[in-house]
């Protein structure tokens, strides 16, 4: 996801608070947390994957095969080379420029 862990944690605990998901510590190594949707959390989940299909298609609309491909290679070298400097400085700001 790219995203520091404290902004996880606060996105898993305002999730909990509104009854969509659950943590489950695991018995075998009590370091580890497991997340659950909740079944509220599933009532949501169809509409919520609908609207970010439905957003999807509108930013790649009108778009040919080859320019997505295209875009597809340029998001994996930002992200190949965000993670490469993420190695050496916290906090990276990686502005997309077109």
């Amino acid at each position: 996801m790219n995203c520091e862990p404290p902004t996880v944690a606060n996105m898993l605990k305002a999730s909990e608070n509104y009854g969509l998901i659950y943590r489950q510590r695991n018995k075998l190594d009590a370091r580890v947390n497991r997340v659950y949707l909740t079944a509220k959390g599933y009532v949501i989940k169809e509409p919520i994957e609908k609207v970010w299909r439905k957003q999807q298609f509108k930013l790649l609309d009108g778009m040919s095969s080859e320019e997505l491909l295209f875009f597809k290679k340029l998001l994996k070298k930002r992200l190949r080379i965000y993670h490469k400097l993420s190695l050496f400085k916290k906090n990276v700001s990686m502005p997309i420029i077109f």
